[in-house]
């Protein structure tokens, strides 16, 4: 049996927090949805009605990913050191005030005041809901185990945004955002009345005096294998939600056939998009509670593969449905139901991907949260600033807009793929076998060792490679040309290390060992070698590598 040298994973010494905890923990990941679903059909229309100029709008949309690119990771970062409670308060009770200035704002009977006053709600109402992102889901992971995690974020989101749908349609402007508001106070208010229990506290503060013995050691923080395939995927997943949220009752009004909003068919097609919105909520909150068995059904990586596929058709039949009736049923099958089970893979797959890897480090949830996380202010930023002269050089067609994300998402894809292709780990056992000699002729045993990982501390330059190779099996000299990150030779990439052995294998005493008697032990070597691989290859992080003997 391999003895593996990772170490046991902690994930199964967890104490069970108290039900306050837990409690307050899923109240705060409802809060990001929550603002997010009922600003989406509220917002924009306050801003058009006090006349907001387009260049100050775009202002508007450039608030919060240009704040989320800086903050997401320092939040991740202080909340690692800190605790998320403190910025979970903070960010709440800043969304609160954005959510309740705002209804007042249509009040005022001076527009020239109104606008300043409505682009800061919007900032701060915006901003917020974006930073309690990375806090909360990594509250929700430092309580639950990962699979309870996801599931759990995945229905409380589904009901934060049915819910605040149904404000946005039911009541009033005024009503809307405030019986939000009211939810969010509340939300965020039930993190001061939890205490943790004496298990709990013991764990934290172990946890605490490995973050102090790591400041002192300066020790480098590491991305799992992986990760910035993921954090391209899941980037270009977001881009999609952007686009789509942003221009869908638009677009839809363009499809059927009224474009200016003074066009007679413009409200009803609005209304009618909102209709979709509202019933793919409620396939949103269905999704979240079947998304445990869905996300089994293969790996995270995959999943969330698939839904930035289902994402990019849902953009392309959008841009396409106008042409005819049968494109325009499936485009409205595909926002019902399509885009709200992508939705949630989307957001909820990556951290628990995060959380199964081979040596996560819970110290540094926090700051990996955040690093994900910056993945929708790229989005946003992409939208907000490329989407609108997109759509002006395309002559004000909005569905532009959801070509040109169709087309990034395509560029991702194949980047991916490129970064995914199945790598070769390629070890020096070669046929003459001479470190066998000495072995054969003895009692000793030979363990074999595998490391995980080393390869991919530096990367190998490909120039000259044929000759390089070459030499190397005729003189036995490598000529390596190694470099890390920004080309430097001297500096290594962080990817995790994980060693790995397997069983003894005895060798006989054989006074003379003849070549054919090195041979076959040799291929036992060579045999135990390629199980040892195959055996932990999925575990260290490289399920899809195969092992070249050379």
């Amino acid at each position: 049996m391999a003895l593996d040298l990772q170490g046991p994973d902690s994930m199964g010494s967890r104490p069970r927090p108290p039900f306050s905890q837990r409690l307050a923990a899923q109240l705060a990941v409802a809060m990001p949805e929550l603002g997010w679903s009922v600003c989406e059909p509220l917002f924009m229309p306050l801003l058009l009605e006090l006349e907001v100029p387009d260049s100050l709008l775009a202002v508007c949309w450039v608030i919060s990913p240009a704040a989320g690119l800086v903050l997401q990771p320092c939040v991740g970062t202080l909340s690692d050191k800190y605790g998320r409670r403190p910025f979970i308060l903070l960010f709440g009770f800043m969304a609160v005030v954005g959510l309740a200035v705002t209804p007042l704002l249509a009040e005022l009977a001076s527009k020239a005041i109104a606008r300043p006053l409505a682009i800061v709600a919007f900032g701060l109402a915006d901003v917020s809901h974006d930073m309690l992102v990375t806090p909360t889901r990594a509250q929700m992971n430092d309580v639950f185990d990962p699979d309870t995690a996801e599931s759990r974020s995945a229905v409380v989101g589904g009901i934060a945004k049915t819910f605040a749908m149904l404000c946005a349609i039911l009541l009033p402007r005024a009503g809307a955002f405030l019986t939000v508001a009211v939810v969010a106070f509340f939300s965020t208010t039930a993190q001061l009345f939890w205490r943790p229990e004496k298990a709990a506290l013991a764990i934290q503060d172990s946890l605490a005096e490995v973050q102090r013995e790591d400041a002192a050691s300066e020790r480098v923080r590491t991305y799992p294998a992986g990760f910035w395939q993921l954090w391209l995927l899941q980037c270009a997943g977001w881009l999609s939600v952007c686009t789509w949220s942003f221009y869908f009752t638009s677009v839809w009004a363009e499809i059927k056939g009224a474009r200016s909003s003074k066009n007679p068919g413009f409200e009803p097609a609005v209304r009618e998009a909102t209709g979709y919105l509202l019933l793919g909520s409620f396939v949103f909150l269905g999704a979240g509670g079947a998304l445990s068995r869905l996300s089994n059904l293969c790996t995270e990586w995959a999943s969330l593969f698939a839904s930035v596929l289902v994402m990019m058709l849902t953009l392309m039949v959008l841009c396409m449905a106008h042409l005819n009736s049968m494109l325009h049923w499936l485009a409205a099958a595909l926002v019902v139901f399509g885009m709200p089970v992508a939705y949630q893979i989307l957001a909820n797959t990556p951290f628990k991907w995060l959380e199964s890897q081979p040596g996560f480090d819970e110290t540094q949830r926090g700051w990996l949260t955040g690093i994900f996380n910056t993945t929708l202010a790229v989005a946003q930023a992409f939208t907000a600033v490329l989407s609108g002269p997109i759509v002006a050089a395309a002559g004000g067609r909005l569905w532009a807009a959801y070509a040109a994300a169709f087309l990034f998402d395509v560029l991702v894809l194949v980047l991916v793929m490129v970064m995914r292709s199945p790598g070769r780990q390629i070890t020096g056992l070669g046929p003459k076998a001479l470190l066998l000699l000495p072995a054969a002729g003895s009692e000793d045993a030979i363990v074999p060792v595998y490391v995980f990982g080393e390869a991919q501390l530096f990367k190998q330059s490909r120039i000259l490679m044929g000759f390089r190779s070459w030499v190397q099996r005729t003189l036995g000299v490598a000529l390596v040309m190694p470099y890390g990150p920004w080309g430097m030779p001297w500096q290594k990439y962080p990817d995790p290390v994980r060693i790995v052995v397997g069983k003894p294998l005895a060798m006989p005493r054989i006074p003379d060992p003849s070549k054919a008697d090195v041979a076959e032990h040799h291929s036992k070597c060579v045999e135990e070698l390629g199980k040892l691989f195959e055996r932990h290859k999925a575990g260290a992080g490289y399920p899809d590598s195969s092992l070249q003997i050379v």
